[in-house]
């Protein structure tokens, strides 16, 4: 079942959802018991169907619900159901009940935040259009540091030079800025813009046939070459990545330990191995506070360019109520990569916090 399970999402993250859907299922025959399982799939349903079949995936990620309430993601899978309906109350309400499962859940605050600095019910007077690509917006951004060019193109890794010029300028029609939407928030706007970025990047590299080779060998190890301690580290990493996703720190402490121990050298893998160990509830906070803080500031000194050792590092300062370190630390975020949005979210999230100090989370999101 866990496999099962392992391999739908990382169908999710492809874009696979037909692939995904059948992965869950399987998942749920297995082990029918599991509500993980029918929140994911009732997910899966709403991304290959949309608005049409609603009812049926809220059914499903409700029944998850069911067999265990404290399930962050199927509470924001819930919320962008209702985001996508127009119901700005009941999406509200799952995205605070998000966060109260993980009070750390970067996606539920940073969709909070959008509901708020829309104004009250904006949402409901959006065209169906508009929220539609919202919702896609959202979606890329949230899979961008895991996507490949192909992926964020939308195209195979066998695609000819002309399919990926005609899935390029498919996208140019999109995501340009002349393109979008009108009234879209600022946030969202800016968002797509970075995606736009992003998309010409990886067209700048998949249309020219030298770095297009060149890329290809450095994601797409040729099998005749030897599965050395490197291709081990970056198959141990991504394996911890997809145990970060669902929740299951212990296994992806584990992953990551192994792709630092095959790959000492890669301030990467050893961020994420901090990062994992300041999640992991087994352990007293200051215990994984003090040993995360340890990783992180060894990644930091073999590589000072990550913006992710830094992202991980606001987090835990901001948690331990050092608000002015954990600002500097996403700041730091920032500089190194502007497309950082978690950052971003952060940052206005400790200005609410600095202008309402007696104010709680839900308070401030609920402000008009």
């Amino acid at each position: 079942a866990e496999l099962n399970f392992i391999r739908g999402v990382a169908f999710v993250k492809k874009r696979e959802y037909e692939k995904a859907f059948e992965a869950f299922q399987a998942a749920i025959h297995a082990d029918p018991e599991e509500g993980e399982y029918y929140a994911h799939l009732g997910w899966v349903r709403y991304m290959l169907h949309g608005l049409p079949e609603a009812e049926g995936a809220i059914a499903e990620i409700e029944k998850g619900l069911r067999m265990n309430p404290f399930l962050e993601y199927a509470h924001l899978f819930l919320g962008k159901i209702f985001k996508a309906r127009g119901d700005v109350s009941r999406a509200r309400h799952h995205f605070e009940l998000a966060l109260q499962c993980n009070p750390d859940c970067a996606e539920a605050i940073s969709e909070l935040t959008q509901l708020a600095e829309m104004g009250g019910d904006a949402p409901d007077r959006l065209p169906p259009e508009t929220v539609a690509f919202v919702r896609q917006v959202n979606d890329l951004v949230e899979n961008l540091d895991e996507m490949n060019h192909f992926e964020l193109l939308g195209v195979s890794p066998e695609a000819s030079e002309e399919e990926i010029r005609r899935a390029y300028f498919k996208r140019v029609k999109v995501f340009h800025a002349d393109r979008l939407p009108p009234g879209l928030p600022e946030e969202i706007r800016e968002k797509a813009e970075s995606l736009f970025t992003a998309m010409t990047e990886a067209y700048d590299v998949l249309g020219n046939p030298r770095r297009r080779r060149l890329y290809e060998r450095s994601i797409f190890p040729r099998e005749e070459e030897p599965f050395d301690d490197a291709a081990r580290a970056r198959r141990s990493f991504e394996s911890g990545r997809r145990f970060l996703k669902s929740r299951r720190f212990g296994k992806a402490i584990e992953a990551f330990r192994e792709a630092t121990r095959l790959d000492p050298e890669n301030a990467t893998y050893e961020a994420y191995l901090g990062y994992a160990l300041s999640l992991d509830e087994g352990q007293p906070w200051e215990a994984r506070c003090k040993r995360a803080i340890e990783h992180l500031e060894a990644a930091r000194a073999r590589d000072d360019t990550l913006d992710k050792t830094y992202l991980f590092l606001g987090d835990i300062h901001k948690r331990n109520q050092a608000l002015d370190t954990a600002e500097g630390y996403y700041r730091e975020a920032l500089a190194r990569n502007p497309r950082c949005y978690r950052a971003s979210h952060e940052l206005k999230q400790i200005e609410l916090l600095r202008a309402h100090p007696h104010a709680t989370l839900k308070d401030l999101m609920n402000r008009k």
